[in-house]
This record gives C-alpha cells, structure tokens and sequence, in this order.
C-alpha cells in the first residue's frame, strides 16, 4: 500500500510516470558486445524523454533461453555505479535495492555462453523531471526519518489500547484490580 501511495503522489505532485526500458537480443556463441539505449525497443523515444528528465530504475528483469548470458550494466555508461546480471532460461525479477539514476544512457555490456542466445533483459523504473528529482529526494528523506518514529508511535499507541482491554476483560471476569494499579492482579 505504501508504494501504492508514494507513486500516486509522485505522480500527481512531481509528474512522474512510469517508464520500462527492453532490449530484445538474439546472440551468436560467444558473442560479446555493448548494448546502449539506442538499441533498445523505442530507443530513440527514450533518449529523447531523458533530454531535461532522469529515469529512477527500481525493478529488472532478465532472461536468456536455453542458456545463460552474463550483463554487466553500465548507468550512464559510468563503471562506478555498474552491477552484473545473469539471464538464463528461469528468468528472474530482482528489485534494485538502490534505485538506479539515469541522466543520459545506460550500457548492458554482454557476455554470452558456447551456445546461440535469446536475451531479454527490462527495467522498470519512473520518469522524473530534473527539478522534480530534488523534491523526490527530499520527499525520500522525509518519509525515511519519521516513518521509524510513526511506527514507534503506532505500536506504543497499540500497546496501550491492548493493555487497556485486556484490565477491562479481567474486572469485567471477576479478577480483582490490584490496588497500586499493575494490570488487575491483587498484590
């Protein structure tokens, strides 16, 4: 539900929206090589979006069948922030622990096994504008400080309303209420 929250609010106060990136490879044997944005699905649309936008990656997916290819992915064709990737024929979805800024491109650099390969790799991720980014790295900073204290708050809150009921069921059963006020139990 948070996250249900989070994005319709960034969507309606930060105009964010939703963006997938996907490439779509067939690979020769032991094939290697560079992939950029240019080279995935609607390539050139996306290039175009990021031009005063930056893309908040938080989601992949890869697949290769019936092998296994290794990705190596470069944001902003930059091997500071670079993680790798397996695709093979189970496919797998991994959420990004860190979310992945894209400013200007991204590289999948590929490696492929002894056999010829489909590769299928997407990302999920949402579009901001540059200002918007700030507000939505504030608004991060925000929720993160105060959401530990709310939920301290909420179960401090519920811890009391249960005590509460739980001295009410006891007088209401018979049991005497203790007369320095520790929870119903004669002392």
């Amino acid at each position: 539900m948070f996250n249900a929250l989070l994005g319709w609010y960034c969507r309606e106060n930060l105009g964010a929206r939703t963006i997938q990136l996907v490439w779509e490879e067939t690979l020769l044997p032991n094939e290697t090589g560079d992939y950029t944005l240019q080279d995935a699905i609607n390539g050139l649309q996306h290039i175009t979006d990021l031009q005063g936008n930056d893309y908040l990656l938080y989601d992949v997916f890869a697949y290769g069948n019936p092998g296994f290819v290794k990705v190596e992915v470069l944001p902003d064709n930059t091997s500071g922030f670079k993680f790798t990737l397996e695709a093979t024929p189970k496919g797998t979805r991994t959420p990004l622990p860190i979310p992945v800024l894209i400013e200007n491109d991204i590289t999948l650099s590929i490696e492929n096994d002894a056999a010829a390969n489909d590769l299928y790799v997407s990302f999920n991720g949402i579009r901001l504008s540059s200002q918007s980014l700030a507000q939505f790295t504030l608004l991060s900073e925000i929720i993160f400080q105060h959401t530990p204290n709310a939920t301290i708050e909420i179960l401090k809150t519920l811890k009391e309303q249960q005590g509460i009921a739980y001295s009410a069921t006891a007088v209401a059963g018979g049991v005497p209420s203790c007369k320095k006020g520790g929870g119903g139990f004669p002392s």
